[in-house]
């Protein structure tokens, strides 16, 4: 496995998991918002739903898949493209974001030459 491989790999994971909690938009200040832990535990109670009847199960399953469908594409959507726009939603200031958006991309673009050749990009 090449360097390249593992540098967008893991730049990858990482900004797909920070696209996820853009995209989900939990609304989550670091104050303690008892709105918010409400919400949580009513969604909590949602869960409990499962396991009562076979049928109703797979369904509830795929309908699962088909809602959460649209924020999987807006997170990859995050980690890839719109990285500018992911990195200035969590206040970075915009020389910050300019210098980490071309790195990242360069890295992405040297894991693609390196997959659609075949061979590892030489120092």
């Amino acid at each position: 496995m090449s360097k390249f491989y593992l540098i967008a790999g893991t730049l990858f994971v990482f900004n797909l998991v920070l696209g996820l909690l853009n995209a989900l938009d939990l609304g989550y200040s670091g104050a303690y918002d008892p709105k918010w832990a409400s919400t949580v535990k009513e969604q909590m109670g949602s869960i409990n739903k499962y396991g009562q009847n076979v049928i109703t199960d797979v369904i509830y399953a795929i309908g699962d898949y088909i809602r959460t469908l649209p924020i999987f594409i807006q997170a990859l959507s995050y980690a890839t493209v719109l990285l500018p726009v992911m990195l200035s939603n969590f206040y970075l200031p915009d020389f910050l974001v300019w210098t980490i958006t071309p790195v990242v991309w360069l890295s992405y673009v040297a894991a693609g030459i390196e997959f659609i050749s075949g061979r590892v990009i030489e120092r």
